[in-house]
């Protein structure tokens, strides 16, 4: 959930989109977002710690990580919308075709 959802109960289309990169990262990266964290340890993360999920070298993101870590940003209106995410997906899928 985003952090404005967490901490406010606020749910939007920018909400939508942080809970998309999340679902991205765990696709992509292969594994949980917050894998160590549950409760109210996850909510104090997100909420007051403002952390992400941390890419590794071996994740197979590089066209996707700048993408991904933007959906999480912590103001909901510096989020991409759903058009860019689907012209950016797009564009590294007809990438990784040519290569």
């Amino acid at each position: 959930m985003a952090p404005e959802s967490l901490q406010k109960s606020v749910y939007s289309r920018h909400s939508d989109i942080y809970a998309f990169g999340i679902c991205a990262f765990e696709i992509f990266c292969e594994r949980k977002a917050f894998n160590n964290l549950d409760g109210f340890d996850l909510i104090n993360a997100v909420v007051t710690l403002k952390k992400q999920p941390e890419f590794t070298k071996e994740d197979r993101t590089a066209g996707l990580k700048l993408l991904i870590k933007s959906c999480w940003d912590y103001e909901p209106e510096n989020r991409p919308d759903s058009k860019l995410i689907c012209k950016t997906l797009l564009n590294t899928l007809r990438n990784l075709k040519n290569n």
